[in-house]
């Protein structure tokens, strides 16, 4: 409610509603990580403008010929509450779902987790955030929508050094 009093003392009363508390953007990173065929590629999760976000629903697609996403590590201490991840190998996808019981602000370029890519093939690809309508969501403690900004990571796996030894 707002009251207005110019300098004559006269006011008037109004009230405003805010339907939407415009915020700034959330920005989803997924990071970029590398190994030797035959070895674990590692890739963060990254987020910035975490703020007040009480719920995500996220879907990534990767290269099932390249890589398979075996597990989740080091999920950040304020999502272990709920964090679920979910591997789908035969589609080369894996989802991503965390509700807390309060809602949670992160530092800027906080680790949400780090996904382990067993390689299967040399190679390089992107770990792409699915942006289908509907898909990867961010809600608000009100449960708005919170509108992000998603940038992929790059998965490259390198083929194994080759020796070779010279007669004398």
């Amino acid at each position: 409610t707002c009251t207005v009093r110019d300098a004559y003392g006269c006011d008037t009363t109004f009230t405003v509603y805010l339907k939407n508390i415009p915020s700034i953007r959330l920005q989803a990173i997924a990071g970029d990580g590398s190994a030797c065929l035959g070895n674990v590629a590692v890739l963060p999760l990254l987020a910035n403008n975490f703020s007040h976000v009480s719920s995500f629903d996220s879907r990534l697609k990767y290269n099932k010929n390249l890589v398979t996403c075996q597990n989740y590590l080091n999920a950040n201490p304020a999502l272990t509450d709920s964090i679920r991840v979910d591997l789908f190998p035969t589609l080369g996808e894996l989802s991503i779902t965390w509700t807390g019981k309060n809602p949670v602000n992160l530092p800027d370029n906080a680790t949400l987790l780090e996904l382990s890519f067993a390689s299967l093939n040399t190679g390089q690809d992107s770990l792409k955030w699915d942006i289908s309508p509907g898909i990867c969501t961010f809600l608000d403690s009100l449960g708005n929508s919170i509108a992000p900004e998603f940038k992929q990571g790059q998965v490259r796996v390198y083929s194994l050094p080759q020796g070779s030894i010279q007669a004398p």
